[in-house]
């Protein structure tokens, strides 16, 4: 008997790079995959899903990947697209009547504004490095949900053994029980 909840955890190093992978699930009836990835690897999605799929019949399985680049990395400042962010946002501002002001943080945070001078792995790079890390997780995963599933038969057992001893407790009186 395995439990429909879990977690699992995997890790795998290529290079100068670190990927992570997170799996965790909850009750359904038949399997619900969630991938999430770093956008620049999101057409890697129905392979990840497909093999989690075949891992897991059922139950939400969230997945979620990421990746670290180790080294020296420095930030690189997009000024024209920071340009182009801000005077968007004053248009949006001032088309929506908002008030407040629009801060330098929101403005490095928009999607090209900021990027790393190193530059990332290809997406096979990203695939031979997110298997493995997949893998462990789902592995984890399996263990920890066989192991809760284990807790949860010896709870029932000891339920239905109680209920047992009720019904028969019942059963001795029932005779002494008059029905009107």
């Amino acid at each position: 008997m395995n439990s429909m909840t879990g977690f699992g955890h995997g890790e795998h190093r290529a290079g100068k790079i670190r990927y992570l992978v997170e799996c965790t699930s909850v009750n359904r009836k038949q399997a619900d995959i969630a991938v999430m990835l770093p956008r620049e690897f999101s057409t890697l999605e129905p392979q990840v899903r497909e093999l989690v799929g075949e891992t897991f019949t059922r139950g939400r399985i969230n997945v979620m990947i990421t990746y670290e680049m180790g080294g020296h990395q420095q930030a690189v400042l997009d000024e024209a697209a920071a340009e182009r962010t801000y005077a968007s946002m004053q248009k949006l501002k001032k088309r929506l009547k908002l008030a407040g002001e629009i801060t330098l943080d929101a403005i490095l945070k928009a999607p090209g504004v900021m990027s790393s001078s190193e530059s990332g792995p290809s997406k096979k790079e990203a695939l031979s490095g997110i298997l493995p890390a997949l893998k462990l997780a789902m592995t984890q995963l399996k263990q920890m949900r066989a192991r809760e599933g284990t807790h949860l038969k010896t709870e029932l057992k000891k339920r239905l053994r109680n209920l047992r001893q009720f019904v028969a407790e019942m059963m001795k009186h029932a005779p002494q029980v008059s029905i009107r």
